[in-house]
């Protein structure tokens, strides 16, 4: 039996075996405005809930071949039927009986025989709490396309942004060692203008990427081994020219041969950001000293 009484309001999935006890439901529910489906077996209120739009399911727990716990199992197990507030209709109301149709996925009971001004406080509550759910599910589906703009927007990042920037920095160093060729005073304070100009754009880059992966959870450490002696040796070369600018020295003192696993790019990150900022607010003429040294658990810069 699958009959349907059109009204305007939210429908309700009315499912008993026994179509005496499907009328106490309908006629109330009807009068109070709501859309009326109706089921006699589990197998045929879980397929109705797949084919039609139910906001609410009134599930008798006695019931022949398919038990109303098990169509409410199979029912929660849905894709439709996640979110939707299901209320079983018994006799049985020892806390054993309530905890087992709880687990079942049971959201709410009516005991019988039926208080209908309760049966109808129920629907009404749980109508309020499909309201909700339907809205969170939404929000949460929204949440879910930003999150995937936001990953495409990291991906485009990497590539098309920093690859352009690490190309021009790469060439601006170049030319300002001279190795193809000497530079006059102004066209080295021009590509040295350049070059700091394209610093500061792969640092505001990096950041920015960096904090999208720590909140979309992406941001993992890609460990490796490698020694800090090399790693600071590697950061004072690149550092040296900022420092030679202002007129400061950049001395290195590292004795931590021993290899770490570490993620050596936000090792050098930290390196580079710490020693960027030392020189950045040392008068000129001043110095700048960076030790390394080994600890029993790795090295203390």
């Amino acid at each position: 039996m699958a009959e349907e009484t059109p009204a305007p309001g939210p429908t309700i999935l009315v499912v008993d075996d026994e179509e005496s006890n499907i009328l106490i439901f309908t006629r109330p529910l009807t009068k109070a405005g709501y859309r009326i489906l109706t089921a006699q077996s589990g197998a045929e209120a879980v397929e109705m809930v797949q084919k039609n739009d139910v906001d609410v399911v009134l599930l008798d727990w006695m019931m022949p071949q398919m038990s109303g716990l098990e169509a409410c199992t199979r029912i929660k197990g849905t894709g439709k039927g996640r979110i939707l507030p299901i209320i079983m209709v018994t006799a049985k109301s020892s806390p054993e009986d309530i905890k087992e149709g709880l687990d079942s996925g049971a959201d709410d009971f009516i005991t019988k025989p039926v208080q209908m001004d309760e049966a109808l406080a129920r629907v009404r509550s749980a109508l309020r709490q499909r309201k909700l759910e339907k809205e969170l599910d939404e929000t949460n589906v929204h949440l879910k396309q930003l999150m995937a703009l936001k990953d495409e927007f990291l991906n485009i990042a990497s590539h098309d942004i920093r690859s352009p920037l690490a190309s021009m920095l790469g060439f601006t160093q170049t030319l300002l060692q001279e190795t193809v060729g000497p530079l006059n005073p102004m066209q080295k304070k021009f590509i040295g203008i350049i070059n700091r100009a394209g610093k500061r754009q792969l640092k505001l880059v990096n950041d920015i990427l960096d904090i999208a992966r720590i909140e979309t959870g992406r941001d993992k450490l890609e460990k490796a081994s490698h020694v800090m002696d090399d790693l600071l040796a590697e950061m004072a070369e690149v550092m040296s020219y900022n420092a030679q600018e202002k007129n400061i020295a950049l001395n290195v003192d590292s004795l931590c041969p021993k290899p770490l696993e570490i993620d050596e790019s936000k090792i050098l990150r930290v390196l580079n950001n710490l020693v960027s900022n030392a020189i950045k607010f040392t008068p000129p003429g001043g110095r700048v000293e960076i030790t390394c040294r080994e600890t029993p658990d790795g090295c203390c810069v």
